[in-house]
Parts: C-alpha cells; structure tokens; sequence
C-alpha cells in the first residue's frame, strides 16, 4: 500500500487527533486537530508494509520525541507507541501506547 499522496486522519482514545499527510521522499507533515496546542511539524518517516494491510510508520521528531504507528487498513484502526526524554523515568524516556481509528480522507 502506497502512502504517498495520501491523508489521513487519526482519532486516538487519550484525545490526541492528527491530521497526516504523507508526502514525497518518505516525509509526512502531522498537525494537531485537538486543542492541545501541538501544532504541526514536517517529519522523515520510516515505512515497512508487514502484510497487505497492515502497515508500520516510524519517526522522530525535531523535540526527540520518537513515534511509531501500526496501522490496520482492513480495520480502520491505528496503535502507537510514544517516547520522549524524561530524566527521572526508566532509561531516561518516558513511554505512553494508545490506540484509535485510522481514516483516508484522500
């Protein structure tokens, strides 16, 4: 499954809501829908298609933060898992998994 040229939405249970959209050189532009003042960043993201349908998005953004999106096309769904520096967590980085829907709005 070709990601380029492709938008998306993403609606996760914690609150947070994005926006994708998946560019040309394996680049994807995220920006928040939520009012949680995130905003919007262009990323490199690496891409793996495990099977037909289900596909896995990796990339570290310009904070460090490091985020990785498995994604269910059959089902609609999306599951992520963050990680971000925090010196008084295990390893120095702090983690949070969530899941949510996935939607091509393109």
């Amino acid at each position: 499954m070709k990601l380029e040229g492709r938008t998306a939405v993403v609606r996760f249970e914690t609150g947070f809501q994005f926006q994708l959209e998946y560019l040309a050189d394996n680049k994807m532009t995220w920006t928040s829908l939520a009012e949680d003042g995130l905003g919007s960043e262009t990323d490199r993201i690496y891409t793996k298609e495990l099977t037909d349908d289900l596909i896995s998005v990796s990339w570290i953004e310009s904070t460090g933060n490091s985020i990785t999106h498995h994604i269910n096309l059959a089902e609609g769904t999306v599951w992520a898992f963050m990680s971000w520096n925090d010196p008084e967590a295990f390893g120095q980085r702090q983690t949070l998994t969530h899941s949510g829907t996935f939607e091509f709005i393109n």
